[in-house]
């Protein structure tokens, strides 16, 4: 951060050179009309140019990186609702597909879960 003597002085200069040079005055009206459509309202909020800490929400809707985001988020909302992580899938197919309650996919997927260690356990003989 600068001292106020160094801000003072910067400023100074930049308006001097802002008066004196056509050229650079032209050059900085330029550059701002440049950012200015860089401002966007995101969510209710007015975000100026600073589109980096939006994240996807600055994405367009439907393009690969917030759709990979969707896709993120519910999975993890399956496995905090007792999903195996293994088994969404499976889970959004019983919930989506079949129409299953939430109660009733968890408890048949836990139940296929089950099953399949069982399986394992078997086949390396540890049962």
């Amino acid at each position: 951060m600068q001292s106020p003597e160094m801000r003072e002085k910067v400023s100074r200069g930049r308006r001097l050179r802002f008066q004196s040079d056509p050229e650079f005055r032209e050059r900085e009206a330029e550059r701002l009309r440049s950012v200015r459509p860089m401002r966007t309202n995101v969510g209710g909020n007015l975000v100026e140019g600073r589109l980096w800490e939006l994240g996807n929400a600055s994405r367009p809707a439907g393009s690969p990186s917030r759709m990979l985001a969707g896709a993120k988020t519910r999975s993890r909302r399956a496995i905090n609702a007792g999903c195996p992580p293994h088994l969404v899938d499976e889970y959004y197919f019983l919930t989506r597909k079949k129409h299953l309650s939430q109660a009733d996919a968890i408890a048949a997927v836990q139940a296929q879960e089950q099953a399949d260690l069982q399986r394992w356990r078997r086949t390396v003989g540890a049962a």
